[in-house]
């Protein structure tokens, strides 16, 4: 682990609860991406709208902003998966890769890159994608997007979507 940096959210807890995570949908928004022989980079936007109304973090004060980075290793890189892009077609199955998607590579850099900041690149990048998304949210004090009013008991809620594009394993992918 020594020189990776992973934040602890990621790690799977040893006791996991049966309501958590909540039935949610989230949305990702790939804002930076920059690639080299050796390393793929990239900051990744996220919010989550849950299936039932509860506190959402991700829209009371900004997106979830993430930092990647992957390094090749010596392994050759593994299949790749078939792309469906036909959101009708959807398979619950394929909600979740069922192989290793990062044959190939190590994940060096999986961090929680803080709240959306107006004045801070790449938050400000995730700001200006979420006021897209959320058109009545407002920059507080601070330069965090917020709703004009607190959710409160409120927020705004959807059915959990399916996955999309889906994870479709290769055909020589263990299922």
């Amino acid at each position: 682990m020594e020189g990776r940096e992973i934040t602890d959210i990621f790690v799977a807890p040893s006791q996991v609860t049966s309501a958590w995570p909540p039935a949610q949908t989230e949305f990702n928004h790939l804002v930076e991406l920059s690639e080299s022989d050796a390393t793929v980079s990239g900051v990744v936007c996220t919010y989550k709208l849950f299936e039932e109304p509860r506190y959402n973090a991700t829209l009371e004060g900004g997106s979830i902003v993430t930092a990647i980075t992957l390094t090749r290793d010596d392994d050759p890189d593994g299949d790749s998966g078939g792309r469906d892009d036909d959101p009708e077609r959807a398979l619950t199955d394929h909600r979740l890769p069922s192989w290793n998607v990062f044959t190939g590579w190590r994940i060096d850099q999986l961090h929680l890159v803080g709240r959306t900041a107006l004045r801070d690149d790449p938050q400000a990048t995730c700001a200006r994608w979420m006021s897209q998304q959320f058109p009545d949210h407002v920059y507080n004090d601070v330069g965090l997007l917020v709703p004009p009013r607190t959710y409160g008991d409120n927020p705004p809620t959807m059915p959990v979507q399916p996955q999309y594009p889906e994870w479709i394993p290769p055909a020589s992918a263990d299922r």
